[in-house]
């Protein structure tokens, strides 16, 4: 009897390998997001009024962060230039800012902020968002 639920066992395991082992596999989702540790979320948003630019940025860690650090850069995608750039230092989980910078109208422009969250523990990690958007 024990043979025979061996067997059986063995059989049931073949067959399902050689009907099921071959299913197309789909993804469900197809944007790819980074995995923050630290649970950070770096938000920016980029508009513009009468050829100014509103750059936002906003980086919010676990309660665990001590420290963000890193930079804002707004590039010029029509003309391949670097138009302003913020250097970001600052003590606390949350950080938030707003800077204004004149660009020119029908271009399109890049905000970005890549930087790094430390936390109280020394440990470190790395953020990062950008958006693209023309005038």
């Amino acid at each position: 009897m024990r043979m025979v639920k061996k067997f059986f066992c063995i059989a049931l395991c073949l067959f399902a390998l050689a009907n099921f082992g071959n299913l197309p596999v789909e993804a469900r989702e197809t944007i790819i997001r980074p995995f923050y540790v630290e649970n950070c979320t770096a938000n920016v948003y980029l508009n513009y009024t009468d050829n100014k630019a509103n750059c936002v940025v906003s980086i919010r860690g676990s309660s665990s962060v001590s420290k963000i650090s890193g930079t804002i850069f707004l590039f010029d995608e029509t003309e391949g230039t670097n138009v302003a750039s913020w250097s970001v230092e600052h003590s606390g989980y949350v950080y938030s800012t707003s800077k204004t910078t004149t660009v020119k109208a029908g271009h399109k422009y890049t905000l970005s902020f890549a930087g790094t969250v430390y936390t109280e523990n020394g440990s470190s990690e790395t953020v990062s968002s950008s958006v693209t958007k023309n005038n």
